[in-house]
């Protein structure tokens, strides 16, 4: 049975004078995106496949050179579009709005897509990767926290809000690659 691994990102470098979607790996998020790659070492993957991110390259990057495979960066899998959104927020208040995104999908909470668009452009990008390749193959995908946790409520009976707190940097979910139900999470120490 092939799985699909979502992989949220290791650890960025947080500046509120660049848009998130171009932060890069901090000094730990290396060595974390380091401690992920023999962990993936279980799978049978050829490619691994990332978003146009520079956090999420980066990390697909450390994890193929240590397992000798090959990354395919692909349109689609970034984060929820929150590019014009730069503030950062104290982290209880960052959680507040989080909650907010997640429990009112078709409102425009912050950033410049919904929850629900944010899910329909993911959902879809997932699916465009898997239509592509060997059905026996394990899928690797590293993205983003919020776009994940929004994919595993959609195919399981989880509480999206609670999964996306459970998420480290780096993590990833198990997912069945047939039906998407959830396996397992593992987060990296």
């Amino acid at each position: 049975m092939a799985q699909l691994l979502l992989i949220k990102h290791a650890k960025p470098v947080i500046s509120t004078s660049t848009s998130s979607s171009r932060w890069e790996l901090s000094e730990d998020g290396i060595e974390q995106a380091a401690k992920l790659a023999p962990l993936l070492n279980r799978y049978d993957f050829d490619t691994i496949f990332s978003s146009e991110e520079p956090k999420a390259i980066h990390t697909a990057r450390m994890i193929a050179d240590e397992l000798n495979r090959q990354v395919e960066i692909k349109k689609d899998l970034h984060e929820h579009d929150r590019h014009k959104n730069r503030k950062l927020y104290p982290e209880k208040e960052w959680k507040s709005v989080i909650q907010t995104f997640f429990d009112c999908p078709n409102d425009l909470v912050f950033g410049a897509e919904t929850a629900t668009d944010a899910l329909e452009r993911f959902d879809a990008a997932v699916k465009s990767v898997i239509d592509g390749r060997p059905k026996h193959q394990d899928m690797i995908i590293v993205a983003h926290g919020t776009v994940i946790s929004l994919f595993v409520e959609k195919y399981n009976s989880v509480n999206v809000f609670e999964l996306w707190q459970k998420l480290g940097m780096p993590s990833y979910v198990e997912l069945d690659l047939a039906t998407f139900q959830l396996q397992e999470i593992i987060n990296v120490d």
